[in-house]
């Protein structure tokens, strides 16, 4: 299971609502059967690479978070620091 980022280092010290909310933990299922199956699913059948397709959610996901207040170096670090977890071997994510 990957280890979610610490708020401080993420930005996520100023979202607001539920703390567990935002363990990325909580949310593995949905990204890992919903989410990303249809982020490829898109890509594949209108024949865009599925790159393409991520970053098009992600550009998307960017933009509502930031009409949200939160500021793209906040978003920067959550993506620095998600992708360091994401990266580490099995036994330490």
């Amino acid at each position: 299971m990957k280890k979610a980022a610490p708020a401080k280092e993420s930005g996520l010290h100023s979202m607001q609502s539920d703390t567990n909310s935002f363990d990325m933990t909580a949310h593995e299922a949905f990204m890992m059967n919903d989410l990303l199956p249809m982020v490829v699913g898109y890509a594949r059948s209108n024949n865009h690479p599925t790159e393409a397709a991520a970053l098009a959610a992600l550009a998307a996901m960017v933009a509502i978070l930031s009409t949200k207040g939160y500021t793209v170096p906040e978003l920067s670090n959550f993506v620095a620091v998600f992708a360091v977890t994401h990266d580490a071997p099995e036994g330490l994510q």
